[in-house]
């Protein structure tokens, strides 16, 4: 045995003098810069993922590919002085059954395959069509749009007269939109006759989008930058659902009424009555500077039905008539003392043809009663909750060719041109 004595340690000694020195872990800010880092990274690789999978299911469509880096030309982008339309000479993407169809967009940024030319050809009878995508031709090909079968019939029947019908349309337009445009456009275009189809977004949108509470216009910025969005949107939507049903109460701030909130009668009152007042300050104001222009304006009745409702269709007896489906709404906001937010779009679409009606009538001008026209067979003429079929335009375009035959808003005005063909106009 050694006679040397039990070394002590030291306090603070490790005990051992050739052990390492012992290390405190990363530093708490450190350590979230490195979660972030590796949430960012997932969230990019997700994206691009994203971004090849839509590109590659949508026939190697290169859109996907540069969504968000470059103006999105698929969707109105350019914002001007109260109104939005296309990017000139972009062709846009929509899909049309299960087929992705490009729409030429021309110079003047409408649908159309040629250039609207400015100013009039001398001897040109110009009608201007305005209104939002059911004008455009949401889910049509360009030959089947109420616009272009317009233009088509007019040019059947009036074979030696020069007559152009201008598509104005431009999705997600409410009034006030189109009244903007119509005053920046019209002086140029210099119409003859305006018709008029639209309502719908006034009455399923409370207020402009630009009013939307701060979460929807975050919702927006995603939606407008990131193609991966597109791929948890409806999973997020359903959350968000859940949310305002358990609630009662939008927590988002949507600018319009396709969500799931329970109205009283009282607050259904209080909506039909704010929207129907500016409904018609606005349709006063178009009709006004139409005429200050010289320039006839000819409203057409909207086509409309809850029962296409994408997620909230009310299906409740089958397919009915347009008065069936409001005289149904009426009778469930009495019997349930309430009424599902979606489901007032109905009265208030009535009451904004209804004002519509009456300030035609009051201005004496022309109107196209388009519901009673699509009324018969619905199921086959509106391809959507306001959309509408290839053979539903083309009753439309017959309904406007009679009004404007009727009220003899197609006499010659100037000298007749040289017969034209009927399919194109260069």
């Amino acid at each position: 045995m050694s006679d040397a004595l039990p070394r002590t340690t030291a306090p603070g000694s490790s005990g051992d003098a050739d052990a390492p020195a012992h290390r405190d872990g990363l530093p708490l800010s450190k350590k979230l810069l490195f979660i972030g880092i590796i949430w960012v990274t997932l969230v990019l690789l997700f994206e691009v993922g994203a971004r090849v999978v839509y590109f590659v299911q949508d026939d190697f469509n290169p859109y996907y590919l540069k969504f968000g880096f470059i103006p999105d030309v698929e969707y109105t982008s350019a914002d001007s002085d109260g109104y939005a339309k296309f990017r000139p000479n972009a062709p846009r993407h929509q899909r049309v059954g299960r087929e992705t169809i490009a729409i030429q967009i021309n110079a003047n940024g409408f649908r159309a395959d040629y250039d609207f030319a400015t100013p009039k050809p001398a001897g040109t009878l110009r009608i201007a069509a305005l209104g939002a995508s059911s004008t455009f031709g949401y889910s049509n090909r360009d030959h089947e749009t109420y616009p272009y079968q317009l233009e088509q019939i007019l040019r059947q029947q009036f074979p030696d007269r020069r007559i152009e019908v201008l598509n104005l349309g431009i999705p997600e337009a409410r009034l006030e939109n189109l009244i903007a445009l119509a005053r920046a456009e019209f002086p140029s275009l210099q119409p003859d006759i305006v018709t008029l189809y639209s309502g719908a977004n006034n009455a399923t949108r409370d207020k402009p989008r630009d009013e939307a509470g701060a979460l929807y216009r975050m919702k927006d910025w995603f939606a407008f930058h990131s193609v991966a969005w597109r791929a948890i949107h409806p999973l997020l939507l359903n959350v968000y659902y859940r949310v305002i049903k358990t609630f009662n109460r939008d927590v988002a701030g949507a600018p319009n009424l396709g969500i799931p909130v329970q109205m009283t009668p009282e607050q259904v009152e209080r909506l039909r009555g704010g929207l129907r007042r500016a409904y018609r300050t606005q349709v006063e104001e178009l009709a006004a500077y139409v005429d200050s222009i010289g320039a006839t304006l000819v409203p057409i009745t909207q086509g409309y039905t809850l029962y296409r409702m994408a997620r909230f269709p009310l299906r409740e007896g089958g397919w009915r008539s347009y008065a069936g489906e409001v005289a149904l709404v009426d009778s469930m906001l009495a019997r349930d003392a309430g009424l599902l937010a979606p489901h007032t779009t109905m009265l208030i679409h009535n009451d904004l043809m209804n004002e519509l009606r009456d300030l035609t009538a009051v201005r004496e001008l022309p109107l196209v009663e388009g519901i009673p026209v699509l009324d018969d067979d619905r199921e086959h003429m509106m391809s959507s909750w306001v959309h509408v079929s290839p053979t539903g335009n083309g009753r439309l375009a017959a309904a406007i060719r009679d009004v404007l035959v009727a009220h003899g808003l197609l006499d010659p005005a100037g000298p007749a041109t040289a017969p034209r063909a009927v399919t194109h106009l260069p």
